[in-house]
């Protein structure tokens, strides 16, 4: 018998890493109905005992998981405590259907109704009820639960990973994950940065010889998945773990240091802040602020009243000794659904009410959190930046909501200040215009910028419309300089993903952005690569 060859398949790069390791596929979940049966008053029983469980199940992962993970994981909770849904399941349990029949039949009902929805938002949650749909099944009978075991050094290959899924998975063992659909900007990918584990999307086919149990290689770093290594292919591999260790520790050694170009310019580097969380073992000397604070995860459970808002603002001001602190208001719509609060149903919810346009349309939220900021400014140096940001007026009104706000405090004599007011720049009308709005300062969100200049949607899963979501696009570069220019004299940040891609910071800088708010972990590849970087012609 012939030696298996050596064999490379190329996706593309979503988080960066190399993995050795053994491949597992992972398959998704599925569980037939059985054929026993009890009486209906049993079945029933079996039924709620097995939706109880599973809520638990799922209120268990979103305790122990991060911002994201828990706005995903919420809906299924959402679903599994509708009465609407689960009753008439019920009914048809009680007049003789298996329980585990007629929730699977239910349940697909419902996922081809949101499958055939116009909306986005609800297309998209097809997967969360597959996800919900088998996990109720497995709980009617845990005897056929068959999850894939997690070999030690595995390397994942599937034909996709649901956050749920990726949230479950046994970390211990795992190196990394290749799958064959996906794209570097859809909610895996992010849970994986955050992992800093490995993860290659979009992977062209591959045969079943390579799908299990094979010596592998993730080169996350090219977007390759190495089926079988050759010995000299293995140790080329390893020479670059080796380098890419050192090379950490030298990008650690620059941490502690400013950031600085080779010509001795100085550039602000900012960090993003999703949950509080993260700084509990960050050293706040190493970036020279919060350039952005994600409020959605204040929401996660339904919302937080005024008191929770300040003092977690005020523990953030207080970590930060003085330097600027962004918090962004509460940013929701488009994929963006936070807690029991919902966008609207929409054909196109990316062009409809989200960010500001869902806070003016639902003022008593907008107040409180504005209340909460005011009252947190006295402690440091504050700032607020309102998302989605299409006309001057909205601008306005948000002014003149804190001026409200500030005028109610000090007849309530509560210490208050007013925080600087400023804007994120994603929408195509505010690229071009910035200086057409009363804003102290801008933050471009390139994420959202990138994918309405290109009409490319940030979490399309097909190559043909991913490769088009490019910040390196001439044009969009040419935007990003002009913010600048038009901004003059008003401080203008980067704060998307692409500020915290080494490869991409000079081409950055060189638009004029000396402002980046970026991923701690990327503090201090930045720095280096920000060292090396010259601005000024010879």
């Amino acid at each position: 018998m012939s030696a298996i060859q050596e064999q490379i398949f190329y996706g593309r790069p979503a988080s960066t890493g190399i993995a050795i390791g053994k491949l597992v596929l992972l398959r998704r979940r599925t569980v037939r109905p059985s054929r026993s049966r009890a009486s209906p008053p049993q079945e029933v029983k079996k039924l709620r005992r097995a939706i109880s469980s599973a809520k638990q199940d799922i209120r268990d992962l979103m305790a122990n998981n991060g911002t994201l993970a828990g706005e995903i994981l919420e809906f299924q909770v959402e679903m599994l405590d509708d009465e609407d849904l689960i009753e008439p399941i019920i009914d048809l349990v009680q007049a003789g259907q298996r329980a585990d029949a007629a929730w699977q039949a239910r349940i697909k009902a419902e996922i081809a109704e949101y499958r055939q929805s116009t909306n986005d938002y609800m297309r998209a949650r097809c997967a969360d009820l597959e996800d919900m749909l088998q996990r109720v099944l497995l709980k009617l009978d845990p005897q056929r639960n068959h999850r894939t075991a997690m070999a030690r050094d595995a390397i994942i290959l599937a034909e996709d990973v649901l956050p749920s899924e990726f949230i479950s998975l046994n970390f211990k063992h795992l190196r990394g994950i290749a799958t064959l659909q996906g794209n570097p900007n859809n909610h895996l990918s992010i849970l994986a940065r955050e992992r800093e584990l490995p993860l290659v999307v979009g992977l062209q086919e591959i045969h079943t010889q390579y799908a299990a149990h094979q010596n592998a290689v993730l080169d996350a770093e090219h977007g390759a998945l190495i089926c079988h290594p050759t010995p000299k292919r293995l140790a080329k591999i390893k020479e670059r773990l080796v380098k890419g260790r050192a090379r950490a520790r030298g990008q650690a050694s620059f941490l502690a240091k400013p950031a600085m170009t080779a010509d001795k310019e100085r550039i602000q580097l900012l960090i993003n802040v999703n949950n509080p969380e993260v700084l509990t073992d960050f050293v706040v000397g190493h970036c020279d602020g919060i350039g952005l604070v994600r409020t959605e995860f204040l929401f996660e459970n339904g919302g937080a009243d005024e008191e929770t808002q300040y003092r977690i603002y005020a523990r953030i001001l207080r970590w930060a000794e003085g330097r600027p602190v962004t918090v962004r208001l509460l940013d929701l719509g488009g994929d963006k659904p936070v807690g029991n609060i919902r966008p609207l149903e929409e054909a196109n919810p990316f062009l409809g009410l989200r960010g500001i346009r869902f806070l003016l349309a639902h003022e008593s939220l907008l107040v409180t959190q504005l209340r909460a900021l005011c009252r947190a400014a006295v402690l440091g140096q504050l700032k607020v930046m309102v998302p989605m940001v299409t006309r001057p007026d909205e601008l306005t009104l948000v002014a003149q909501l804190a001026q409200k706000v500030i005028k109610q405090l000090q007849a309530e004599q509560v210490p208050c200040a007013l925080p600087a007011i400023g804007m994120m720049i994603e929408v195509p009308v505010a690229a071009l215009a910035p200086h057409r709005f009363d804003a102290a300062f801008y933050s471009i969100g390139s994420n959202d910028l990138v994918q309405y200049m290109t009409a490319a949607a940030r979490d399309s899963t097909g190559p043909e419309v991913c490769a088009l979501a490019d910040i390196n696009n001439p044009t969009i570069m040419e935007v990003l300089a002009g913010v600048v220019r038009l901004a003059k004299p008003k401080e203008v940040s980067i704060c998307g993903d692409s500020a915290s891609d080494p490869e991409l910071v000079p081409q950055l800088l060189q638009q004029g952005l000396r402002i980046l708010s970026i991923t701690p972990a990327a503090l201090g590849p930045i720095k280096k690569t920000i060292a090396k970087t010259r601005l000024k012609a010879r």
